[in-house]
């Protein structure tokens, strides 16, 4: 494979001298795949350039997650290094949890499935925030009764809180959780209802 150039930005220019960064390089319209943004030559506006490759996936974007956000930050002003995201890419991308802080402000952002009260199959969402500290939010849903548990686990598999132990009925459901009395670390949260499992992973930082 011969080495050379696969992109010139003609017209545009990057910025911090030999570092050469663009404006701005992150995923942002929600395939998970990144763009970049640079700054025409006269400053006067700015281009979005993106693959031409078609993909069938369609996510919220990276930068709606808090982990991604502060990674592309910090690489923006250094050397451009891959951000990473703060849950486990296969599983797809957490509803983000979007708090508007002016009290003039009420606006309610739900996901397809909290549409109504109807719940047609099991899902765990991904807590937030995640990173946290102390506390953390972790929602779930039922789509029928059963004896249910919440558990939290280290990284050795002990089991370090229980949320939940009881017969539950069908429904959406959330909990808080307070990490105060932990170290700072990865930890897993399982969800248990009948024959369902699903794990996922929460990170405390102090």
């Amino acid at each position: 494979m011969e080495n050379g150039r696969i992109f010139t930005a003609d017209g545009y220019s990057s910025n911090n001298g030999t570092k050469a960064t663009p404006n701005i390089s992150a995923d942002i319209f929600g395939d998970w795949r990144e763009e970049v943004i640079f700054r025409s030559n006269d400053n006067s506006s700015l281009r979005i350039f993106t693959t031409t490759d078609t993909s069938h996936i369609r996510r919220y974007t990276l930068m709606h997650d808090a982990v991604y956000r502060l990674s592309v930050a910090w690489q923006n002003v250094a050397y451009n290094q891959p951000p990473h995201v703060g849950y486990y890419m296969p599983e797809g991308s957490p509803q983000p949890n979007i708090i508007y802080p002016d009290e003039y402000v009420n606006v309610t952002i739900e996901a397809d499935h909290e549409q109504t009260n109807e719940v047609d199959m099991f899902h765990l969402e991904q807590n937030y925030p995640n990173p946290f500290n102390p506390t953390t939010t972790i929602n779930y849903s039922l789509p029928k009764a059963g004896n249910t548990t919440l558990s939290i686990y280290n990284l050795s598999g002990q089991k370090v809180a229980q949320l939940v132990s009881e017969s539950l009925p069908q429904g959406h459901y959330s909990i808080q959780w307070d990490a105060s009395g932990l170290a700072s670390g990865v930890y897993f949260y399982r969800l248990e209802s009948g024959s369902y499992s699903q794990t996922r992973r929460l990170v405390l930082i102090k």
